[in-house]
Formats: C-alpha cells, sequence, structure tokens
C-alpha cells in the first residue's frame, strides 16, 4: 500500500493576477517484478486519486477551487547499485473528473463534469532499511 501528496503552485507574471495551485492525493499499491537478488526490478502501481486546482491568494477575492477524483496507472525501474539502495525512474498518469467547485460559502456540485488528465515522471533513489 502507498500514498502520496503531490503539491504544485504556478507562480503569476501577472502582480494583480493569482498563482495557480494543482495537488494530488494517491492512495493505491505497487507491484515489484524479479527477485530479491535481482539489480534491475520493474514495477507497475495502480491509486485512486483525488485532485484540486484552483487561484491561490486572489488579490480581493475568495479563492475558487476545482476538486474531484480519478484513477492513477503507472509503472517504473528500479535499478540496484547495492542490496539497499536503488535508483528509481517512473512514469505515471491519471484521470478523471473535477465534480465539485469551492467558493465562497463551501462546495458546489458541477452542472457538468470537467475531466482532467495529468502525467508524471520521476526521477530519484529509493533505500531499503
Amino acid at each position: 500500500m502507498t500514498w502520496t501528496r503531490r503539491c504544485s503552485r504556478i507562480p503569476s507574471d501577472e502582480p494583480d493576477e493569482s498563482d495557480l495551485v494543482l495537488a494530488h492525493f494517491d492512495i493505491g499499491g505497487r507491484l515489484n517484478f524479479g527477485t530479491t537478488t535481482s539489480a534491475l526490478r520493474p514495477y507497475v502501481n495502480a491509486a485512486f486519486s483525488g485532485v484540486a486546482e484552483g487561484a491561490s491568494g486572489e488579490p480581493g477575492g475568495e479563492d475558487v477551487v476545482l476538486s474531484g477524483a480519478g484513477l492513477t496507472l503507472g509503472g517504473g525501474l528500479q535499478y540496484f547499485v547495492s542490496p539497499r539502495f536503488a535508483l528509481d525512474g517512473a512514469l505515471q498518469g491519471s484521470f478523471g473528473k473535477f465534480t465539485q467547485i469551492h467558493e465562497g460559502d463551501g462546495p458546489t456540485e458541477l452542472e457538468e463534469d470537467r475531466k482532467f488528465t495529468t502525467a508524471r515522471l520521476q526521477l530519484g533513489v529509493t533505500w531499503h532499511p
């Protein structure tokens, strides 16, 4: 079982415009292939995702946020340089629908769903204690 939280802020170039924010929350699982003695170990993962997108710090107004749910699918490859330390690369994609808008007093259901798609390329290291 895995869970991740990601939040990205895109600053506005204009002083009178707000920054854009995109947040992901994923909870899911990962299936590793290969044996513990293999240097290369591929994996696949899947997760249920919550997503929110909106304006942050809107000058002279209220924040407006769209939220919804979707599915994340991905896969990757670990290369173990030692038994406990690996280089890790992955590609993940999320897709789903924004179903609510949050402004003012609280959330309101959108009259028509708005689809979203995001992709993430991840490069990093993994430590197995």
